[in-house]
């Protein structure tokens, strides 16, 4: 059996995993208004600034202390981040606590600053993108056989 393409994710991939956290790959699942519901949200929020500092880049950091540092953020906000993962790193996987309310206000202003994003016209050229992207898909195969 091959497996031609898989992702990490969760907490241990993005750098703020509990003692008990679990290996994802694939996906991750959340269903508790806990911590790992304060990060789930944060760390996608925290990807859109990263992109916002970075421009012309198009990976951020999966990691979160290490897409924190590159993202310009309050002295508030990084440290608010740290004392969250923290507290998560001595805290069941799916253990209570909020996030703090400065990190609510950040990701709120993120998500606000990113509403546009649709309508801005595009950097690159569609067709080209599209079509460079279909050749990668069609080679696929070819690379895994």
């Amino acid at each position: 059996m091959r497996i031609p393409w898989a992702i990490e994710s969760g907490s241990r991939a993005w750098g703020f995993p509990s003692p008990d956290s679990d290996y994802d790959c694939g996906s991750s699942l959340t269903g508790s208004p806990s911590l790992t519901r304060a990060f789930s949200v944060l760390r996608p929020a925290m990807a859109l600034r990263w992109l916002r500092v970075h421009p012309d880049a198009v990976l951020p950091p999966m990691d979160l202390p290490a897409l924190t540092a590159e993202s310009e953020v309050s002295p508030e906000v990084a440290e608010a981040i740290a004392e969250l993962i923290a507290r998560k790193s001595v805290t069941r996987e799916l253990g209570d606590g909020r996030g703090p309310a400065v990190l609510e206000a950040f990701v709120g202003a993120v998500l606000s600053a990113a509403e546009g994003f649709d309508s801005l016209p595009s950097r690159r050229n569609e067709a080209e993108v599209r079509l460079a992207a279909d050749r990668l898909f069609r080679r696929q195969p070819d690379t895994f056989g």
